[in-house]
């Protein structure tokens, strides 16, 4: 069996996904003659893909599945003939892949779980204030307004059409600020309906109309209804 020590040691070193396992299955290529390595998935959207200099077969040697994924082998042209040893020690390449490519997804959740509302993906309370400390750094942030917006009687909405459908509304109100901002200003939603902003002072006429009167569609049972959800603002 091949020693994959190597391997591990790489791939748990300090660097980015992507530079680690690149780096990990560079050590290896040339000993399993790698054409390319994936990672597909029906269930979530995001995958991976390494290919390695010359052509592969365009049908998978080997196949891993684990946790919702196909960990797909595509061997090269080099006619190189795989002895059934030599078919495990891919299946364990495979295996130590689905691994770490399933921590370093529980990594990435847990970091924006500190950072990022788990609703509206927008940056919670902590992920905000880092948000405007950064921009701090390079902008006068004299410049910018600092808002703080509430929904109003937003606890009416839950309770004519039901959380699910009031958090799929608080999801809505999020994105359409999210699209007024530019890439220099910040928006953030500290839980519930209640959402903050920094906003350049040229723009606040505009956020200002945008968060007191925003139209959002609730779908229940199967209707659609328009609500204006309406914000009251405190700037500074």
């Amino acid at each position: 069996m091949y020693d994959f020590n190597k391997f591990i040691e790489i791939v748990s070193s300090d660097d980015s996904m992507t530079n680690r396992i690149k780096k990990a299955l560079d050590s290896v290529k040339d000993v399993f003659h790698i054409g390319k390595i994936e990672a597909k998935s029906n269930l979530f959207s995001d995958s991976l893909e390494y290919s390695f200099n010359g052509e592969y077969e365009e049908v998978p040697f080997l196949r891993y599945n684990a946790n919702g994924y196909d960990y797909n082998f595509y061997r090269n042209k080099d006619d190189y003939s795989y002895t059934e040893d030599d078919k495990k020690d891919i299946i364990m390449l495979l295996k130590l892949l689905s691994i770490y490519h399933e921590n370093f997804k529980l990594i990435k959740k847990a970091e924006e779980a500190e950072y990022i509302s788990s609703n509206t993906k927008l940056p919670n309370a902590q992920g905000y204030i880092k948000e405007v400390k950064s921009l701090a750094e390079y902008k006068d942030i004299t410049q910018y307004n600092a808002y703080f917006i509430n929904i109003k009687g937003f606890a009416l909405v839950n309770k004519l059409f039901g959380s699910k459908q009031g958090d799929a509304a608080i999801r809505s109100y999020a994105n359409r600020l999210y699209k007024f901002v530019g890439d220099d200003e910040i928006v953030g939603h500290l839980g519930g309906d209640n959402f903050t902003a920094l906003i350049k002072r040229e723009n606040h006429q505009n956020f200002i109309d945008l968060v007191t009167m925003c139209p959002v569609e609730i779908e229940k049972d199967g209707v659609k209804t328009k609500v204006n959800l309406i914000g009251v603002v405190g700037y500074e």
